[in-house]
This record gives C-alpha cells, structure tokens and sequence, in this order.
C-alpha cells in the first residue's frame, strides 16, 4: 500500500500531471458533486465538484483510518485526496484565463472567484496555491501514514517469555524435565 500512496503522491507532486486512472474517477466524484447539488445557491453549486473531488477520497481515508482500524489504505485514500487537491489547484489557477476544457458552460473557479462569487480574481494565485499546498501537505502524510503501517505489518511479533509456576507446584516430574518429555502420553503424573 505505501508504494501505492507513494506512487499516487509522486503524479501530481514530482510528474506534475494527474494519476492516469485516478483522474477519470476524480472527474467522475466532480461531476457527481454538481448534480447532488444542482437545487442549491449557484455559488454552492459551483464549489460541490470540486469539494467533491477532494473530499470523496478525504472521506475514505477517515472511514479506513478510524473506523476499519487500516492506516495503509486510510493512507493512500489520504494520499489520493492530496493528488486530487492537486487538481483542484489547477483549476482554481485557471479562473483568470479559463484556458483549461471544461465540461458544460461555466468555469467553476471562475465563478466563485469572481464578480458573481468572492469578487477575488486577483487573489486567484494565492488561493491555487493554498489548494496545492494542502493537498501536498495530506499526501504527504498519507504516504507516510501507509508507509508505516506496511513496516508495522512486516515487523515480526514480539517474542515473548510466559511466566510459568515454581516446578514444586506443577508436580514430581517439573523439577526433571527428561522424565515428564519420557513419560507415556496415558501415563499418570
């Protein structure tokens, strides 16, 4: 799992494009974020795919991490939602220029940061930049989440020593060792 996150992490971060099979998936919860809030305020509308995006794979790693007990995946779901912010970012800093394709009329991050959302184009920068720098932040920790619970897994257990009676309580053969090993599986102690 920790080369998965790692892997997941590195697209974005390293590579500077999105994880090739991830990104059709992260479309898919954008888009979806949308549709499941089409009869709300315009500008709520505009901000569900893309809090959709991130908090769809957000939302698993605290479902594995906490509820299933699994740092590994909680880990990668972790790192993927930073992969995912990564996007985000991307798109957020195209609201000046809407240079990006986009699927249906309006470029989202162009509404929200403009005259009709925050009135904030010019800060369209600064806010791209505090998405990447979130989402580095949780991949980073999902990976390092992962990584650690994979070299948890591997270590072997403990070796432990059990405590046993004093030999004059566990009987005449405890105190002679060869004599109880040399002893008849129905024979009497």
């Amino acid at each position: 799992m920790a080369g998965l996150a790692a892997t997941i992490a590195l697209f974005p971060y390293a590579a500077g494009r999105r994880v090739p099979v991830l990104q059709w998936v992260d479309f898919a919860f954008h888009e979806t974020g949308h549709l499941l809030a089409g009869w709300l305020p315009p500008m709520a509308m505009f901000m569900a795919g893309s809090i959709a995006e991130i908090g769809v794979p957000l939302g698993l790693a605290v479902y594995f991490s906490v509820s299933q007990r699994d740092l590994a995946a909680g880990g990668m779901c972790l790192a993927w939602a930073g992969a995912a912010a990564w996007g985000v970012s991307v798109y957020a800093g195209d609201a000046m220029t809407q240079s990006l394709p986009i699927v249906g009329g309006e470029h989202d991050w162009a509404f929200i940061l403009g005259p009709d959302g925050f009135d904030a184009l010019s800060a369209t920068a600064t806010v791209a930049r505090a998405i990447e720098i979130g989402g580095m932040a949780a991949a980073a920790v999902g990976v390092l989440m992962s990584a650690s619970a994979t070299v948890r897994a591997t270590r072997p257990a403990p070796y432990v020593v059990e405590r046993r009676s004093s030999p004059a309580s566990l009987g005449p053969d405890a105190a002679d060792p060869w004599r109880a090993a040399a002893r008849h599986p129905g024979e009497a102690a």
